[in-house]
């Protein structure tokens, strides 16, 4: 709704708030959204890691899309990057996305060149 402003203004912050709400919850389209989110740069700061993060995440809830946008955006990234994303989606799976915000945060300030 935030996202196109359908029937509010549009937000994208407000879009990525709501989004994760539903993605901690392990719902795949949300999770593909948070993604797409994150890959445009649209109510966040624009981050291969962790939208190819959140496409991995999706892809293992079920999204056949995710798997194909993450595949393609594998084909763009550094080695490490991929990696890096792999690890991220591992650590915040394995946590019930519970531990996805300290992820990010210690990633961002030990990572510089993982593009978060």
């Amino acid at each position: 709704m935030y996202a196109y402003g359908k029937s509010v203004p549009q937000d994208y912050a407000e879009a990525v708030r709501w989004y994760q709400l539903a993605a901690y919850q392990g719902f795949a389209d949300a999770q593909r959204n948070l993604a797409l989110m994150y890959r445009n740069g649209l109510g966040v700061l624009q981050s291969d890691v962790l939208t190819y993060m959140w496409f991995y995440i999706a892809s293992a809830n079920g999204s056949l899309k995710s798997d194909e946008l993450r595949v393609e955006l594998a084909s763009q990234m550094t080695s490490t990057d991929i990696i890096k994303g792999n690890e991220l989606a591992r650590e915040c799976m394995s946590s019930n996305y519970q531990n996805w915000r300290w992820l990010v945060s210690t990633c961002t300030s030990i990572c510089w060149n993982c593009h978060i």
